[in-house]
C-alpha cells in the first residue's frame, strides 16, 4: 500500500460538476439528429448509421463517466449510524477471525481525495437526497442531524466485511474516542464476538452503563451462556449478584500486598515499600496461622497492631519446643519491669518474644516470626503514621456494602450471594460484568478496579507457570484511565503469554499521564498497545499520537502560475501571456489528525496486524 510511487500515481479531480453528463446529451442529441437526417432521405443510411453508432459510444462513454463523478458525490454524503441484529453477527464472524465492521483499506489515493476535498467546500457537492436512489443507496446516507463530517466515508465505493486474524490482537488493543464517540457500541462488538468464541468475559466498567450491561447479557443468553455474573460494589441487596474475593489467589504474603498496593497508583516511594513490607508481614502471619487473608481481616490487624498474630505464632513455637520452665529461662535475658507499668498480657508477650529471641534454637525460628518481630520492635510513632496513611484504604474497601461483597464471609446466612474468584470463572468459562459505579465514588471504583486488575494477574501468573494457556481470557477495560496501574501494564506487556486478551479504552491520553503521573508513563501504557482504534477524538494531542501512528504517505500537490506582459517597445502594443502546472509530492500525515475530530459516530479508523490501516463503521447490535 505504502510502497506505490506518487510519481506513476494518477492523478484526477473526481469532486467537481459531472460536465460528462453534458456531453452526454449532446452526444444523445447528435444520434438522435443522425436518425433524423435519414428519416429526411438527407443522409445515405450506411453513413447515417455509422455516425449514429458513433454518437451513441459517445454519449454510453461520457455518461459512464458522468455516473461516476455523481456516484462518488453521492458517497460524499456517507452512511448513516446503522442497526443490525444480533443473529447477523453471527454470520459474519470467521474461525480465528475477529470482525471489526465494515468499510475499507486505507490507501494514499484516499489520502489523496481527502486533500482535494479541503481545497473545497464538500458541501457544496452533496446530491439531493432524491439522487441517492438513483445509486442503490436509499436512506443509507447520513442525515444532517447526526454528528460528524460524512464524506470521511465516502472516498471509497467499495466497502466490505473488514476481518483480521485473532493472533493479531494477542498484544492488547487500544480505542481511543470521545464522549458518545461510539466507544460503548465497539467494546459491544468485540465482546459479544468474545462471547460466541466461549471465551472468558471480563469486562470491568468504571462508570456502569446500563445499555452496555443489557448488551452484555443479551449477548451471553443469545451465545446460551446464561445470565453472566454481576458485580456490584455498591448493592446492598443481598440476594442479587455475587460477591467476589480478590484475594483468593495467592501462594505468597507479597502477592497479596501487590495486590492491594496497586491501589496507589504512580512510582513506589519510602512510604510506599514500607506500607508493602508492613502488609506482607501481616498477610504472612496470617498464612502461617492457616487463616486466609481477607481485606476486613487485614484491616483489622494492621489497625490494632502486631501484638494479636505475633502473640499466636510465638505461641505455636512455645507449645512445640518450649520445656516447662520456658518463662524463667527468658525472664532472665529481660530487663527488669516496673511494677503497673504493663498489663499481664503485655507482660507475658515480652516473655514469650525474649523466649523465642534469645531462648529458642534458630533451627526452631521462622522468617515469618522474624518479619513480625521488626514490625514489633519498630518505632510505634513511626508504625502509626505510616499506617495512618494505609487505613484509609482499608477503609475505602471494607466500609458499607462494599466490604461484605469484596471481603465475603461464607458463614454470613443472611448473604445468599454466591461467592466467585477470578479463577474460579477462569475454570468455569462464566463471563464477568464489573460495574463500579464511579460517578456515586470514584476513589472506590478505581481501588476495586485496581485490586481485580492485581489478582488477575496474579491468577494469569500461576496458569502461566502451570502451563495451564488452552482457556483464552478477554479483558474489556472501559474508562481504562480510572483503573490503570501497573497490573494492567504487565497484562498489555505480558498478558497474551497467560492467555489474556487485552481490550482498553479511554477517552484522552490527557487522562491516562493524570493517573499515571507524567506522559511518559501514559506513553509507556500506550506503547504496549499493538492494535489501535481510534474513533472521533477532540484532544489535540491525543490527535498526534493517533497520526503518529498511522504513519505518513506522499500526496500530489499541483502549482498553476500565469503571466502575462505587456510591451509597447518599437511603437507597437505587445502582449504575451503564459501558463505552467508543476506537480510534486509531498510528504504528509496519511490521515491528517483534524479529520479525527470530525468523524460520525461509530466511524473509526483502525490500526491493526503491525501495519493494516482500515477505515470502517460498526454498527449497533439490536434483538
Amino acid at each position: 500500500m505504502r510502497n506505490e510511487s506518487s510519481l506513476t500515481r494518477r492523478h484526477s479531480l473526481p469532486y467537481r460538476t459531472a460536465y460528462e453528463i453534458y456531453a452526454a446529451s449532446v452526444w444523445l442529441f447528435a444520434s438522435a439528429y443522425m436518425a433524423y437526417l435519414h428519416a429526411q432521405h438527407v443522409m445515405p443510411r450506411e453513413m447515417s448509421a455509422l455516425l449514429y453508432m458513433v454518437c451513441i459510444v459517445f454519449a454510453v462513454k461520457r455518461g459512464h463517466e458522468g455516473w461516476l463523478i455523481l456516484r462518488d458525490r453521492s458517497l460524499l454524503s456517507g452512511r448513516r449510524f446503522e442497526l443490525m441484529p444480533r443473529s447477523k453477527l453471527q454470520t459474519l464472524m470467521r474461525p480465528d477471525h475477529l470482525w471489526l465492521g465494515y468499510g475499507f483499506v486505507w490507501e494514499p489515493k484516499h489520502t489523496q481525495k481527502l486533500h482535494e476535498l479541503s481545497r473545497i467546500n464538500p458541501a457544496s457537492l452533496m446530491l439531493p437526497d432524491f439522487m441517492h436512489r438513483f445509486f442503490g443507496r436509499g436512506d443509507q446516507y447520513q442525515k444532517n442531524e447526526e454528528i460528524g463530517m460524512p464524506y470521511i466515508h465516502g472516498l471509497e465505493p467499495n466497502e466490505i466485511e473488514l476481518h483480521r486474524f485473532l493472533k493479531n490482537f494477542e498484544g492488547g488493543t487500544l480505542i481511543l474516542g470521545t464522549t458518545q464517540a461510539g466507544k460503548g457500541v465497539a467494546l459491544c462488538n468485540l465482546f459479544s464476538q468474545a462471547v460466541l468464541r466461549n471465551d472468558v468475559v471480563i469486562f470491568i466498567d468504571p462508570k456502569g452503563s446500563p445499555r452496555v450491561y443489557e448488551s452484555f447479557r443479551k449477548a451471553c443468553t443469545a451465545a446460551g451462556r446464561g445470565e453472566p455474573l454481576n458485580y456490584h460494589p455498591g448493592n446492598r441487596d443481598k440476594t442479587k449478584g455475587i460477591r467476589l474475593d480478590p484475594l483468593a489467589t495467592f501462594s505468597t504474603g507479597a502477592q497479596i500486598a501487590t495486590r492491594i498496593m496497586s491501589v496507589i497508583p504512580g512510582k513506589p516511594d519510602a512510604f510506599t515499600q514500607f506500607a508493602w513490607s508492613c502488609i506482607k508481614t501481616f498477610a504472612d502471619a496470617l498464612i502461617e496461622l492457616k487463616i486466609k487473608p481477607s481485606l476486613k481481616l487485614l484491616s483489622k490487624h494492621i489497625n490494632h497492631g502486631i501484638d494479636d498474630l505475633l502473640r499466636d505464632l510465638l505461641l505455636d513455637r512455645i507449645e512445640r519446643f518450649a520445656s516447662e520452665n520456658w518463662r524463667e529461662e527468658a525472664r532472665s535475658f529481660m530487663a527488669p519491669i516496673k511494677e503497673g507499668r504493663l498489663t499481664e498480657s503485655q507482660e507475658e508477650l515480652l516473655l514469650m518474644v525474649s523466649f523465642y529471641e534469645h531462648v529458642l534454637d534458630k533451627k526452631e525460628q521462622t522468617l515469618v516470626v522474624d518479619e513480625c518481630l521488626k514490625v514489633f520492635h519498630h518505632s510505634k510513632e513511626h508504625y502509626a503514621k505510616i499506617t495512618a496513611s494505609l487505613m484509609p484504604i482499608f477503609a475505602m474497601l471494607t466500609s458499607g456494602p462494599l466490604g461484605d461483597s469484596f471481603s465475603p464471609d461464607p458463614k454470613d446466612s443472611t448473604d445468599s450471594r454466591p461467592i466467585w474468584n477470578l479463577e474460579s470463572i477462569i475454570l468455569t468459562r462464566s463471563c464477568l460484568y464489573c460495574h463500579l459505579d464511579s460517578l456515586s465514588d470514584n476513589m472506590i471504583a478505581s481501588a476495586v478496579g485496581s485490586i481485580l486488575l492485581g489478582d488477575l494477574v496474579s491468577v494469569a501468573g500461576k496458569r502461566y507457570n502451570l502451563g495451564k494457556t488452552d482457556i483464552r481470557i478477554s479483558l474489556f477495560v472501559d474508562e481504562a484511565s480510572n483503573v490503570c496501574n501497573n497490573p494492567l501494564i504487565e497484562i498489555l506487556n505480558k498478558g497474551a503469554e497467560g492467555g489474556i486478551y487485552t481490550t482498553v479504552a479511554m477517552q484522552t491520553i490527557a487522562d491516562l499521564a493524570h493517573r499515571l503521573g507524567s506522559q511518559d508513563a501514559a506513553r509507556m501504557v500506550l506503547g504496549n498497545c499493538n492494535n489501535l482504534i481510534a474513533l472521533r477524538c477532540k484532544d489535540r494531542p491525543t490527535q498526534d499520537f493517533v497520526t503518529e501512528t498511522f504513519g505518513k504517505t506522499y500526496i500530489h500537490q499541483v502549482d498553476t502560475t500565469l503571466s502575462t506582459h505587456a510591451d509597447t517597445h518599437a511603437g507597437l502594443p505587445s502582449f504575451e501571456g503564459g501558463a505552467s502546472h508543476k506537480r510534486t509530492a509531498v510528504r504528509e500525515e496519511i490521515i491528517p489528525s483534524e479529520y479525527l475530530g470530525k468523524l460520525p459516530n461509530g466511524q473509526f479508523f483502525a490500526f491493526v496486524g503491525g501495519g493494516h490501516l482500515l477505515k470502517g463503521h460498526v454498527p449497533v447490535i439490536t434483538d
